[in-house]
């Protein structure tokens, strides 16, 4: 696995598919500790966990950055930085400030919300 890649720009070579969702991906090794987890949780409860995020290219994490947060000069409880500009989320979920996140390593995933059990 190369490790000379900046966020965003995982190499296909590095990535590995999620079990049950063969579109979904992560850096290998942290396909592999999904995979395991996910069915430990299914052998002990019965629930096959799915996710709805994964491994994200710079443009999509800054899509999600822009789809929450918006430029504004004052007011706002979740504020960041980017590019110079001042954002403040206005809708939806945080997000981490595009280059910054987890997701960008490949490493990081949106487990589907199943509610209380």
């Amino acid at each position: 696995m190369s490790t000379t890649y900046a966020n965003g720009s995982v190499p296909a070579s590095d990535l590995a598919p999620l079990d049950g969702q063969p579109d979904a991906q992560l850096r290998a090794d942290a396909a592999a500790a999904w995979n395991r987890a996910r069915a430990a949780v299914t052998a002990r409860t019965g629930i096959t966990l799915r996710v709805r995020g994964w491994n994200r290219t710079l443009a999509e994490q800054e899509r999600f950055f822009h789809e929450r947060y918006e430029p504004r000069k004052t007011g706002g409880t979740d504020v960041r930085w980017y590019k110079g500009v001042r954002y403040a989320r206005v809708r939806g979920a945080a997000a981490a400030i595009p280059g910054t996140s987890n997701h960008g390593w490949g490493v990081a995933i949106d487990v589907e919300d199943y509610g209380t059990v």
